[in-house]
């Protein structure tokens, strides 16, 4: 699940706990539409697929570099992305 149409971001890494890979995916799927709704560099401060996530990122000029931990009980998931935002 390296890129998601549409959106600039390529996943750059992806780690689940005490889920499955898929349900792991379809968050980071759910996340970035979440993220990118509002623009290119939007943040997302709602519950996605039933999981709290919380943000970390770098912004440079031309790209965000982030790594987003969510959680929904004892299951975690944690992915890593770069997204291209101009230049």
């Amino acid at each position: 699940m390296p890129a998601l149409p549409g959106t600039g971001t390529t996943v750059t890494s992806l780690k689940v706990t005490k889920t499955t890979c898929g349900a792991g995916a379809k968050t980071v799927k759910a996340f970035t539409a979440c993220r990118t709704k509002t623009g290119p560099a939007g943040r997302c401060v709602k519950k996605v697929s039933g999981y709290a996530c919380r943000e970390v990122r770098q912004n440079a000029p031309t790209e965000i570099t982030g790594t987003v931990t969510c959680t929904k009980g004892k299951a975690k998931v944690v992915h890593g992305y770069r997204q291209v935002i101009g230049g």
